[in-house]
């Protein structure tokens, strides 16, 4: 007795949290930058809990530069001051590797020489695609999820 009454329970609750979890993942990341909605051609995506964008268009819109190198398969990211490379808050990230190296005067003060990321940089439809969070973070940059 007890089995038949649980069976369709249990039936019912997997169909509410599956199409619960289909709504979600069919709903699009909608991304926003300093109060403007920026358009991607390769849409955010959520991977291992984390939120992954086009790390060119994020830094572009922040006002930073990127230099990719093929060879290593990393990017640089760094401010421009006066039409000149400024390195003191640079971010060189490299695609699958979850260790990015600090800049100099940061691992000096935190005695550390890394950030972890919980989300390695990963290559998606020839877009570099990293964190959002870690970006906007380490360059002091507050983050919002809705």
């Amino acid at each position: 007795m007890k089995k038949r009454f649980l069976l369709p329970v249990f039936l019912t609750l997997i169909l509410l949290f599956s199409n619960c979890s289909s709504a979600q993942a069919q709903q699009a990341i909608k991304l926003w930058i300093n109060g403007s909605y920026v358009q991607t051609d390769v849409a955010p995506i959520i991977q291992n809990n984390r939120t992954l964008v086009p790390l060119r268009v994020i830094s572009e819109n922040l006002g930073l530069q990127v230099e990719w190198d093929a060879k290593t398969k990393s990017v640089m990211t760094y401010k421009l001051i006066d039409g000149r490379p400024d390195f003191k808050e640079s971010l060189l990230l490299t695609i699958g590797d979850k260790q990015v190296p600090k800049p100099a005067e940061e691992a000096a003060t935190t005695g550390s020489l890394y950030y972890e990321l919980e989300a390695p940089p990963v290559i998606i439809n020839n877009r570099t695609m990293v964190p959002i969070r870690f970006i906007a973070e380490a360059y002091k940059m507050p983050v919002d999820w809705d």
